[in-house]
């Protein structure tokens, strides 16, 4: 049976170690003399934190892709998790929190073998290594959810079978914002499309805990041991103190979103759209992490850890040298506890106006837009060049191993003049890409090499490869004929398939 190692000796370890040696013997230990690519402490003194480094990525990326989770939505893998779950042994089987509610569902690991092998039909292809490293992966997060849970109704070796489904979308495909709709109704005990506060903190807290789980995978296999047995001990320093950070972070993260409720919320029920909206007005900088549910961003930490200096990105200063006075909104740190909300992005002014594109572009006093395309656009800002005058930023955005993107005054409007000249405005972004993937398939590449196409699935469903040429003459279908037909000046190419070849 594929995956036996999940389900079998469920309350005995694979082998005895410490818990003093497996507080430093946990995938961190094998990278101890290199820092973490992504860190997110939830105390002031750093106690408490999740580091991710570059092997965790790996072995995540392996695991996802190898058995396919990449591939599977949210609602397929929830889907497969909630059919197996079970309502709790236990008599009083309701959330306290939530008082007479529906009863709680549990997976325990039996089950949960049972549906990692329906997740993976193809394991045969597995070599015996890879198929017992993967199974002890799996159990990594399984027992992720289970450690030091206080909650007794849940019974025994069990897990709540919900939580669990938010926290595996983490390997799914989708971006973010698919993945966090997609699982927000999962933890909806009653359907109305709205969470209650204490639902909200296991929304996050899930998600925590899935990253906890990632930030313990290791290719050494007796490390990954180690790891098991420190999970199922209740006296490992290091797995208490991973936790303790989901914990302080789910609440602390709740409680940031309590207080920047609008004040004519009177109802404590919470529906996606204000989550969403939190996030964008200065949640981002409250739970960065979240931008890592996209797999493409998260996986890309390992690319910026092999380009420390890639164009558009910023390292902090060392904490010696003086900050700038602006500091919580031109240098944001990626430490949690550095972070605090910004403001929005086109406040209202004094007489409740809402300025412009343009005026809030140019900032005030307003130029004119004439004035700005007449200005070429400065080259991007390279490490060790100065930064840029806190007046020139439009807006900053915190990245990974404490460095930042930097939208200054001037990309934003150049990028509006590129905005006329493709005159692309009133066209949906699915109408673009029905017109250029139809012209794509009929008019196809020469056939790739057999190892390229399996890699780019070319053919399958919505893909095709497309060259430059196709790309531009595919996306031109879309854009009105005056705008094809008109000559820009600079800093602009001077016409539409000039701008479509740059991109």
């Amino acid at each position: 049976q594929p995956y036996n190692s999940t389900t079998n000796n469920s309350h005995q370890p694979a082998a005895t170690a410490s818990s003093s040696s497996v507080s430093g013997s946990t995938s961190a230990s094998a990278s101890s003399s290199l820092p973490p690519l992504f860190e997110i402490s939830f105390s002031r003194s750093g106690k408490h934190t999740i580091p991710i480094m570059e092997e965790n990525l790996r072995m995540f990326q392996e695991l996802v892709q190898r058995t396919g989770l990449s591939r599977r939505t949210p609602d397929q893998v929830s889907h497969v998790l909630l059919r197996n779950a079970k309502p709790s042994p236990n008599k009083n089987n309701s959330d306290p929190q939530q008082g007479q509610g529906p009863p709680i569902m549990v997976l325990n690991r039996h089950d949960f073998g049972k549906c990692v092998r329906d997740l993976v039909p193809n394991s045969s292809s597995f070599s015996r290594e890879d198929m017992d490293r993967f199974s002890k992966f799996f159990t990594i997060f399984f027992l992720s959810f289970m450690r030091e849970n206080d909650n007794a109704a849940l019974g025994p070796d069990c897990v709540n079978a919900k939580e669990l489904a938010v926290g595996f979308s983490f390997l799914c495909t989708g971006n973010k914002s698919s993945k966090l709709s997609a699982t927000f109704g999962i933890l909806d005990e009653g359907k109305s499309g709205y969470l209650t506060q204490h639902n909200l903190m296991r929304y996050l807290h899930s998600y925590l805990r899935m990253l906890v789980g990632i930030s313990l995978l290791t290719a050494s296999p007796r490390v990954t041991v180690q790891t098991l047995n420190a999970l199922l001990s209740k006296e490992s320093p290091r797995i208490s103190s991973l936790c303790a950070a989901t914990d302080n972070g789910s609440h602390w993260i709740l409680s940031n979103f309590m207080q920047k409720r609008a004040p004519d919320r009177k109802s404590s029920l919470i529906n996606f759209e204000e989550f969403a909206a939190w996030y964008t007005q200065g949640g981002f900088t409250i739970a960065p992490w979240l931008e890592f549910i996209d797999h493409k961003k998260f996986i890309s930490l390992m690319n910026e850890s092999q380009n420390p200096h890639p164009q558009h990105t910023h390292r902090q200063p060392p904490q010696s040298q003086p900050q700038p006075q602006q500091k919580s909104q031109s240098q944001p740190q990626n430490k949690l506890k550095d972070l605090t909300p910004a403001p929005p992005m086109n406040p209202p002014t004094s007489s409740g106006k809402i300025r412009s594109f343009d005026e809030f572009v140019a900032g005030s006093p307003c130029p004119t837009m004439g004035n700005l395309s007449q200005t070429r656009p400065k080259p991007p800002i390279s490490h060790g060049m100065q930064e840029p005058n806190p007046k020139d930023v439009l807006f900053t955005f915190p990245l990974a191993n404490q460095r930042k993107l930097i939208v200054l005054r001037e990309d934003a409007a150049y990028v509006r003049l590129i905005v006329d000249q493709l005159g692309l405005l009133p066209t949906s972004p699915s109408g673009v890409w029905t017109k250029f993937l139809n012209f794509v398939k009929k008019n196809p590449l020469d056939p790739l090499p057999y190892a390229l196409t399996k890699r780019h699935r070319s053919g399958h469903g919505l893909a095709a490869d497309s060259d430059q040429n196709n790309f531009v003459v595919g996306v031109l279908k879309s854009i009105p004929a005056k705008c094809k037909r008109k000559r820009s000046t600079p800093p602009l190419p001077p016409t539409p398939q000039e701008t479509l070849k740059k991109f």
